[in-house]
């Protein structure tokens, strides 16, 4: 599962990235930052799940599920709707893309279930090089992957009492 955001600070006139890769088990495999030049939000989010992409695919993952909380990017990577002219470019890599995978979805989640790709977009929007972290985590990030675990674990132990490793984020 690979979840994806951006965000965009307009007076910098920068926006973040953040990708977050999961094994089919939850484990994080990878924590990824990169800046760029913003554009309008919708291009933004959209350069996010290409960006998000070509991570996978230089990890030499085959498959994946992208999820971001941009509904509009989910149903033009779906062809649910038709392009919208300022992002049919970053739309069209996309579908491209495609191909280089056996299996690949988009998916709409609510922005709750995507609060580490989000962290990790205005985390990027204090930097301007682009990281990929596989197994050293910076501390800050540990700190909101634990708190995410923490919620987590919370929600799970009252509905299904299961427990869960540090790894399952």
């Amino acid at each position: 599962k690979v979840n994806v955001d951006a965000a965009i600070k307009e007076d910098r006139k920068i926006a973040g990235l953040g990708v977050v890769i999961k094994n089919h088990r939850g484990q994080v495999l990878a924590a990824v930052v990169k800046s760029i030049i913003p554009g309008e939000r919708s291009y933004t989010e959209a350069h996010a799940v290409k960006w998000g992409m070509e991570v996978v695919k230089d990890l030499s993952l085959s498959s994946a599920i992208i999820e971001t909380d941009c509904k509009i990017v989910v149903d033009l990577a779906n062809k649910k709707v038709s392009n919208m002219t300022e992002i049919w470019w970053t739309m069209s890599d996309i579908h491209k893309s495609t191909q280089d995978f056996q299996l690949i979805s988009f998916q709409h989640v609510p922005r709750k279930c995507n609060g580490f790709a989000h962290f990790l977009a205005k985390r990027a929007l204090c930097s301007s090089e682009s990281v990929i972290w596989r197994n050293n985590f910076p501390a800050d990030v540990l700190c909101m992957a634990e708190s995410l675990f923490n919620e987590r674990f919370t929600f799970f132990s009252k509905k299904k009492k299961k427990s869960l490793s540090l790894n399952q984020i």
